[in-house]
């Protein structure tokens, strides 16, 4: 496995392609782009959630697990996918 932070710069890129597509008509968007688009997204959050993976549950231990900063992250970009991407159909 590489630098744990190889996907940083996709995280850049990706939000930028997608910045402004609320302002254009939708219907001008082509499906392969949506569909790319959503394929990119989700590649980059598994490649990240493979580097900053949940911490595990110690024994002997009760309650929630502090997880890192990283792993929350991406934990909230997927499941709130339509707010982060809100100019692709869904």
């Amino acid at each position: 496995m590489g630098n744990r932070y190889d996907h940083a710069y996709d995280h850049a890129v990706m939000p930028s392609q997608c910045r402004g597509r609320e302002a254009q008509d939708l219907e001008a968007l082509p499906a392969r782009n949506v569909e790319h688009l959503q394929t990119r997204y989700n590649t980059i959050l598994s490649k990240a959630a493979a580097g900053n993976p949940p911490r595990p549950r110690g024994p002997g231990t009760r309650g929630r697990v502090k997880q890192v900063p990283a792993y929350n992250l991406i934990r909230r970009l997927r499941e709130h996918r339509n707010e982060v991407l809100p100019a692709l159909p869904h």
